[in-house]
């Protein structure tokens, strides 16, 4: 499998999740709200927040640094939006071992 396949389909549903989880368990955020931030439905917040995805991206979730996670997703509460999209690239380019050539979210943008 194409390490950026296996990007979308595994690391960013992993950083989607911690950023989920953080928003509504420690921030008290509804999952309407978080599903809006993140540009997934609010079924999926439920399933992330409720870990009910494959045991693939839980492992991977795993290996996330839970700091950097709260450290991007204390700025999205904030009101700065785009640190969700900064907080998936991040995620992805240090748990992913292909080389990326993007060096922040706002390069895809």
């Amino acid at each position: 499998m194409a390490s950026y396949i296996a990007a979308y389909d595994y690391v960013v549903p992993a950083a989607r999740a911690s950023i989920a989880k953080a928003l509504v368990k420690k921030y008290k955020m509804s999952e309407k709200d978080a599903a809006r931030m993140l540009g997934v439905t609010q079924a999926a917040i439920s399933k992330y927040v409720s870990s009910k995805y494959s045991q693939k991206i839980k492992e991977i979730e795993n290996t996330i640094d839970p700091a950097a996670i709260e450290s991007y997703v204390a700025k999205v509460v904030k009101g700065d939006g785009e640190q969700v999209g900064n907080c998936i690239c991040h995620v992805c380019q240090t748990v992913n071992p292909f080389d990326c050539k993007i060096k922040s979210a706002d390069e895809v943008l």
